[in-house]
């Protein structure tokens, strides 16, 4: 169980890092007027604050069994 739990915290941290990643990017394409870039790095930082939500919750779980 331990090492669900860990593996469900490096998700978290995993997705978290990304998805501010991608919102610096679309930031520079914003900036930049590259609008087909905007609308990849949008899609990408939705699944990413999905995955994070997704992987919190497995948190929780792995909490209520120990």
């Amino acid at each position: 169980m331990k090492s669900e739990r860990q593996m469900a915290e490096l998700g978290v941290f995993v997705h978290g890092v990304l998805a501010g990643l991608h919102l610096i990017g679309i930031a520079y394409n914003l900036r930049k007027r590259n609008w087909v870039d905007v609308v990849a790095h949008t899609g990408a930082v939705a699944y990413d604050i999905w995955a994070v939500n997704k992987h919190l919750v497995q948190c929780q779980e792995c909490f209520k069994t120990e």
